[in-house]
C-alpha cells in the first residue's frame, strides 16, 4: 500500500474535505464556533435564533470545498497524502484515498497590494458562500458572533507578532486520518513546505486550538510557542463551586481562578500569562485560549465514606483530571503561538512545579470539611501518573532485571545485550545451569523432570533467590532469547495502567509503577488464560503492535464472551491469569518470589518450572493460589535466529531443518529491526504485512503513540 504526497487537485477535494471533517470532529475550536449536533446549549448559552441552528455537516463540507477551490485558483501550496492508483481498493483501510491534508497559504508582504487575481477570488469565494447559505438555509450552525470574535483577536495578534516584512508561510490546516497517526505522515506533509521555506529563508506560521498532544507534536517539528490569545465570550457563564481555588498549569501557561471572581456572573474571565521567547528563527505558532463555562463536578470521582454524620458521597478533583478536562473537554483550548528554535522546556517544567506547590496551599479553600482526605486522593492520583514515568528508567519500572542464559552461548548474550542497549535498559546475567553440575542431594525427592528441565528450573530459582537475597521489591526475569517490540516502554506503560486498574492498587509508589498487589506479571510466554468465572479485564482496542490471530504462536487467551465485545485479532487483553506457559519474560514481586521459592525449591517439583508456576496461578495440583496477571497477546516474545532449528533451544533437541529469522508474537521486533535501530533509523518494519487499519508495514517508532485501554467489567 503506497502513499504519496501530492499537490491537491480538483478531483481530490471531496476526499480532502472528508479527511478534514473526520480529523477535526473532536477539535475544541470546531465545537466552540459551531453549535453541537443535538442543538443543545452545551456550547452556546445565548438565546438567539442562531444559537439553536444545528450543525450541518453538508453545509460545512460545501464551505470547505469552496475554500479549497479558492486555494487552487490562487495557486496556494496545498498538499494531500493519498494512496496511489495502483493500491487495490480492498487494501485501503479508509473510505477515501486521501489520508492527510496540509493546507498552506503563501507569504504576502503587508506592504504590497493584494494581487488583482487574489482580490477577484476573494469575491468569488464570498459569492460561493452566499450561494451555500441560500442552498442550505443558513450557515450550518456557525456561531457568527464567536467566529468574528475569534477573527478580531486573531488579527490583533497577527498585527503584534507578524513583524517580518516579507510575510509568512501560513499553515491553515493540518489533518491526518486516525488510521495513519503515528506513522510520521503529518511530519512529511508539513515538511513539504517548511523545508521549502527554509531554503528560501522564509518564516512559517501555524495555529492550533488543541493543546495535547498537538503541542508536543509541533515541538518535534521545530515549532516553539511565542504568544497566546485570550478570547472571552461575554455570554458564557462559569458554574463552579464558589470557594474553589485552583492553579492550573499546562506546560507553558498558567490560569488562575481566584476567590474574588464571581462565578455566578454572566462574564467569565480567566487570566493567562504571556510568555516572551527570544529565538534565532522566525517561524511562529499561535495557540488560542478560549474561556468556557464549565462544571468541575464532571471531572470528580465519587466515593462513599462513613463520617460521624453518616455515609456521604465525596467528590474530589485531581490536578491532571482538571487540566485535561478544561483543555480537551471544556474547550479551555489554548491556542499557542510558537517559534521554531530552541526549546524552553526547562522553564515550563519550573513553572509547572511552582504552580503545583501553590495548588497545595490553595486547596484548603474548597470548603470541604474533610478536605484533607480529598487532598490525599489528589496526591495519590498525581503520584500514580508520576509513577508511570518511572517505566522510562533503565529497568523498565522494575527494581531490577535479570537475564538467564548459558555462559557458553555468547551468541545469545551478545544479541540480548545489544537489544537491551538499543531499548535503553540493562540486565544482570544469571548463568544457566547444566544438570550434570548439580548435586543429586540438591534435588527434591519427588522430582520427575528431564535433566534439561532440571537445569532450567535451577537457573530460575537462582534468579529468584538472588532477588530475595537483595530484597528487590520487583524484578523482571528474561531468558536469553527474549525479544520485544520497539515500543515496549509504551506497551508496558499501558499494561501497568491495566494491572493497577484490575488490582485496585492504591499504594503505588514511584518505584513501583505496576503496583505491588500481585505475585507474577506473565508478560512473556506462549500461553495464558483467564478463569471461566473472571468478569473483569482491561482491553486495548486497535493495538497496532498486536499480530493477527493467524500469526500468533499462542493458545489460551481471553474468554469467548470478551471477544464478542472486542475483536480478538485487533485487541490486546489484560486479565487475571489462572494459567501461563513458557518463561520468555515475567516479573515477580518479592512476595511472589518468596512464594515460588517456597513451593518449587522447598516443597516439591513435579512439572517443568513454567507449568509449576502456572499451577500456582490457578491454585491447581494442590498449590496455594497466587496473584498472576498477563497480557494477551504477550508483550515479550522469543527470537529464533536464521539457521538450523537445533541451535534454537538449550533445553530441547531441535531438528536440522533450516528456518528464517522469526520473532514469535511480535509485530515490530527489536531484533528483526536491529540493524535499522543501530543505524539510527526512524522507521522499522513489521514482521507481518497484515493490511489492517490498526497496523502498518512501516512504522515511525519515534512518532508512534500507543493506544489507551479501558477497564471492562
Amino acid at each position: 500500500m503506497a502513499i504519496e504526497i501530492l499537490p491537491l487537485t480538483k478531483e481530490d477535494i471531496p476526499s480532502a474535505v472528508a479527511c478534514i471533517q473526520k480529523a477535526f470532529a473532536d477539535d475544541p475550536y470546531f465545537h466552540w464556533v459551531f453549535n453541537n449536533k443535538s442543538g443543545s446549549q452545551l456550547y452556546h448559552i445565548n438565546k438567539t435564533k442562531q444559537s439553536h441552528e444545528q450543525f450541518n455537516i453538508h453545509r460545512n463540507a460545501a464551505s470547505l470545498a469552496a475554500h479549497f477551490l479558492y486555494g487552487l485558483s490562487c495557486n496556494e501550496p496545498i498538499f494531500v497524502a493519498k494512496y496511489t492508483t495502483t493500491t487495490p481498493r480492498d487494501k485501503i483501510p479508509t473510505d477515501s484515498p486521501v489520508v492527510g491534508v496540509c493546507w498552506w497559504y503563501s507569504p504576502q508582504p503587508p506592504s504590497e497590494p493584494v494581487p488583482w487575481s487574489v482580490w477577484a477570488q476573494d469575491w468569488i469565494l464570498s459569492f460561493r458562500q452566499l450561494y451555500n447559505n441560500i442552498r442550505f438555509g443558513g450557515r450550518g450552525g456557525l456561531n457568527v458572533r464567536r467566529y468574528w470574535l475569534w477573527k478580531a483577536r486573531q488579527q490583533e495578534t497577527h498585527d503584534r507578532v507578524w513583524t517580518d516584512p516579507r510575510g509568512y508561510y501560513f499553515c491553515n490546516v493540518i489533518a491526518v486520518d486516525s488510521s495513519m497517526r503515528g506513522m510520521g505522515l503529518g511530519r512529511k506533509l508539513v515538511e513539504v513546505v517548511s523545508q521549502q521555506a527554509d531554503r528560501e529563508g522564509m518564516p512559517c506560521y501555524l495555529e492550533s486550538s488543541k493543546g495535547f498532544p498537538n503541542l508536543m507534536i509541533y515541538e518535534k517539528l521545530g515549532f516553539e510557542m511565542v504568544s497566546e490569545i485570550e478570547c472571552v465570550d461575554g455570554k458564557d457563564k462559569c458554574k463552579v463551586c464558589e470557594t474553589f481555588q485552583l492553579w492550573l498549569v499546562y506546560l507553558i501557561y498558567i490560569v488562575w481562578l481566584p476567590n474574588q471572581v464571581n462565578f455566578n456572573s454572566d462574564r467569565a474571565i480567566l487570566g493567562c500569562s504571556l510568555i516572551s521567547i527570544n529565538t534565532t528563527r522566525n517561524t511562529m505558532f499561535l495557540f488560542f485560549l478560549k474561556v468556557y463555562p464549565y462544571n468541575p463536578k464532571i471531572v470528580t470521582h465519587d466515593y462513599q465514606e462513613t463520617s460521624p454524620e453518616g455515609s456521604r458521597s465525596v467528590q474530589y478533583f485531581t490536578f491532571f483530571n482538571v487540566c485535561s478536562y478544561l483543555i480537551d473537554h471544556l474547550q479551555l483550548a489554548p491556542v499557542l503561538s510558537m517559534i521554531r528554535g530552541k526549546s524552553r522546556f526547562t522553564k515550563y517544567i519550573v513553572a509547572a512545579f511552582a504552580s503545583y506547590i501553590i495548588l497545595t496551599l490553595l486547596f484548603s479553600g474548597t470548603g470541604e470539611k474533610y478536605w484533607k482526605q480529598d487532598w490525599v486522593r489528589i496526591a495519590r492520583s498525581t503520584l500514580e501518573d508520576r509513577a508511570l514515568e518511572h517505566i522510562q528508567n533503565e529497568t523498565l519500572g522494575f527494581e531490577h532485571i535479570y537475564a538467564i542464559g548459558l555462559k557458553e552461548r555468547t551468541d545469545k548474550r551478545d544479541f540480548l545485550n545489544l537489544a537491551a542497549s538499543i531499548a535503553g535498559f540493562r540486565v544482570e546475567w544469571v548463568d544457566g545451569v547444566h544438570p550434570e553440575d548439580m548435586s543429586e542431594k540438591a534435588l527434591l525427592n519427588d522430582n520427575l523432570l528431564a535433566p534439561s528441565e532440571i537445569g532450567c528450573w535451577r537457573a530460575h530459582m537462582n534468579a529468584l533467590s538472588n532477588m530475595v537475597q537483595n530484597s528487590y521489591s520487583t524484578a523482571l526475569i528474561l531468558e536469553d532469547d527474549a525479544d520485544w517490540d520497539v515500543s515496549i516502554r509504551q506497551q508496558l506503560r499501558e499494561f501497568a495502567r491495566g494491572v493497577r486498574a484490575l488490582t485496585r492498587n492504591a499504594n503505588t509508589t514511584k518505584s513501583a509503577p505496576y503496583g505491588t498487589n500481585w505475585d507474577i506479571l506473565w508478560v512473556g510466554g506462549c500461553a495464558s488464560s483467564a478463569a471461566p468465572n473472571e468478569t473483569q479485564f482491561y482491553a486495548i482496542p486497535n493495538d497496532p503492535t498486536a499480530p493477527s490471530v493467524e500469526h500468533r504462536g499462542t493458545w489460551g487467551g481471553p474468554l469467548d464472551s470478551w471477544k464478542e465485545i472486542y475483536p480478538e485479532t485487533s485487541t490486546r487483553f489484560i486479565y487475571r491469569a489462572d494459567m501461563g506457559c513458557c518463561t520468555y519474560g515475567y516479573a515477580v514481586t518479592k512476595r511472589g518470589a518468596e512464594r515460588i521459592l517456597a513451593a518449587l525449591a522447598v516443597d516439591r517439583l513435579v512439572a517443568a518450572v513454567d507449568n509449576s508456576m502456572a499451577d500456582m496461578c490457578g491454585g491447581k495440583d494442590g498449590r496455594s493460589q497466587i496473584e498472576c496477571y498477563a497480557p494477551f497477546p504477550n508483550i515479550i516474545g522469543t527470537y529464533k535466529a536464521a539457521g538450523l532449528a537445533s541451535k534454537d533451544s538449550d533445553i530441547r533437541e531441535g531438528s536440522d531443518e533450516w528456518h528464517e529469522a522469526q520473532a514469535w508474537n511480535l509485530m515490530y521486533s527489536t531484533r528483526l529491526n536491529i540493524h535499522r535501530l543501530v543505524a539510527g533509523r526512524d522507521t522499522v518494519y513489521a514482521q507481518y504485512d497484515e493490511g489492517f487499519p490498526w497496523s502498518r508495514r512501516v512504522l515511525d517508532w519515534k512518532e508512534f503513540e500507543y493506544p489507551r485501554g479501558y477497564l471492562v467489567s
